[in-house]
């Protein structure tokens, strides 16, 4: 057996918020990951903890509309059109096992959620907790238990962003996309046969309505104009956003 990096794995494990639609979980793998969840601690052994497994689509949506993303980041909608979650493990409290919802109930459901999020990122895959939601439209909507208790949200799916020392990459689509100057170059490349009706703004080579295909990407080796934010949106179709960072 290889042995595990854990620095690296923490690492991969930031919190992702633009992923790929087209790749969807089975129960299974999902089951898995709450598996390394049930392994881990828990305050006097309680075990007070419940999941529920959300990943048919019309259920993720549902819910993603319950939740607000990185309440601190208010130049774009996150997460983008065409970059939603695949799925959802929710973390509840079972009050029938404790009625407190103590400080050791709130480190039990960090445990939980660092290891789901962990053995998520070690399968390949991006997660992200959400915190800001309301519990009580949660639990109706999924038709939970009055005992059970909805205490955060763990968005999955196939990471759609790459950060790394030098660059970063994100999936653009309906949704405009602002490019700040630290980011001095930047390059779009077609993922999708044909992306129709981009518009680029305060960047050295601006486009409006123009369309790239995966024979012609003539979206690269672009520049943010000093001292600008630019802005990207495509109207049909998907593009993948390289920026560079300033070094």
């Amino acid at each position: 057996m290889m042995p595990i990096d854990l620095k690296e794995l923490i690492i991969e494990n930031r919190s992702i918020r633009t992923f790929d639609e087209s790749v969807r979980f089975d129960r299974e793998t999902l089951a898995s990951f709450v598996d390394c969840a049930r392994l881990s601690a828990s305050a006097r052994n309680a075990q007070t903890l419940k999941f529920r497994l959300v990943l048919e689509k019309d259920e993720t949506e549902a819910l993603l509309a319950l939740t607000r993303w990185a309440g601190d980041i208010t130049d774009r909608k996150l997460p983008p059109d065409g970059g939603h979650p695949t799925a959802f493990i929710v973390i509840c409290h079972d009050k029938n096992v404790s009625e407190s919802m103590n400080d050791f109930s709130a480190m039990d459901v960090g445990i939980a959620a660092q290891s789901v999020t962990l053995a998520a990122a070690e399968a390949g895959y991006g997660a992200c907790m959400i915190g800001s939601f309301s519990p009580e439209k949660c639990a109706s909507l999924l038709g939970l238990s009055e005992n059970v208790h909805p205490r955060l949200l763990i968005a999955l799916g196939k990471k759609a962003e790459i950060v790394d020392d030098y660059s970063e990459m994100q999936i653009v689509s309906k949704d405009e996309v602002s490019i700040e100057d630290k980011y001095p170059f930047f390059s779009l490349l077609n993922i999708t046969g044909c992306a129709r009706g981009i518009t680029i703004r305060d960047a050295k080579y601006p486009l409006d309505g123009a369309e790239i295909t995966c024979e012609y990407q003539y979206g690269v080796s672009n520049e943010v104009l000093p001292g600008k934010t630019a802005k990207i949106s495509v109207r049909d179709g998907k593009l993948l956003l390289i920026k560079i960072c300033r070094q």
